[in-house]
């Protein structure tokens, strides 16, 4: 009677498991789509979207030679030119 219990759960526990995965997937895939194309003033335009997001809300990100703090979507420091 207990292996039929513990047959069961696993059974269960794997049917969970692959639906999250599927689950997943199709979320990745619908915002895959979302790049972004360019920043201007402090705003990022989402790729072939009317869709802005401000700048700070995407990120932040400290340079390691000057340690002053800028915008993730540049490559480099707007302070000291030194790439990510």
């Amino acid at each position: 009677m207990s292996d039929q219990i513990i047959i069961s759960l696993l059974i269960g526990g794997f049917i969970i498991n692959l639906t999250t995965m599927i689950l997943v997937i199709i979320l990745l895939k619908k915002i895959k789509g979302k790049i972004i194309e360019n920043v201007e003033n402090g705003v990022a335009q989402i790729a072939g979207t009317n869709e802005t997001k401000d700048s700070a809300v995407l990120g932040v990100v400290f340079c390691r030679n000057c340690g002053q703090q800028y915008d993730s979507l540049k490559t480099v420091c707007p302070h000291c030119k030194t790439p990510r």
